[in-house]
C-alpha cells in the first residue's frame, strides 16, 4: 500500500498535465495567441514580484513574502489561463 500510495503522489502530476495538454490539443490558433498575448506579461511581471518581494516578513497579519508572492502568482496564471483558453474555445467564431 505504501509503494502504491507513493507511486499515486507521484503520478497526480500528469493528470492535471494531460488536461492541459488535452485542452491546448484542440485549440485553434487565435486561442494560442490570446493566451500567448497574456502569458508574455504574466510570467515576467510574476518574476519581477517573486523578486522583489522580501525573504521573510515581520508582520503576522498579512505576511507577504516570496513564497506567498510565488504561490499567489503560480495559481492565478493556472486559472486566469484555463478561463482564457476555455473562453476561446467555447466563444462563436466571429467572421
Amino acid at each position: 500500500m505504501d509503494f502504491l500510495y507513493s507511486l499515486m503522489l507521484t503520478l497526480s502530476p500528469i493528470i492535471v498535465f494531460f488536461l492541459f495538454a488535452l485542452l491546448t490539443y484542440l485549440n485553434r490558433d487565435n486561442t494560442y495567441r490570446s493566451w500567448f498575448k497574456f502569458a508574455r506579461w504574466w510570467i515576467p511581471l510574476s518574476m519581477i514580484a517573486i523578486f522583489l518581494a522580501p525573504e521573510y516578513s515581520n508582520d503576522w497579519v498579512l505576511p507577504i513574502e516570496k513564497g506567498v508572492v510565488a504561490l499567489f502568482a503560480c495559481g492565478a496564471f493556472a486559472i486566469i489561463s484555463t478561463l482564457i483558453v476555455l473562453y476561446s474555445l467555447f466563444s462563436k467564431k466571429t467572421t
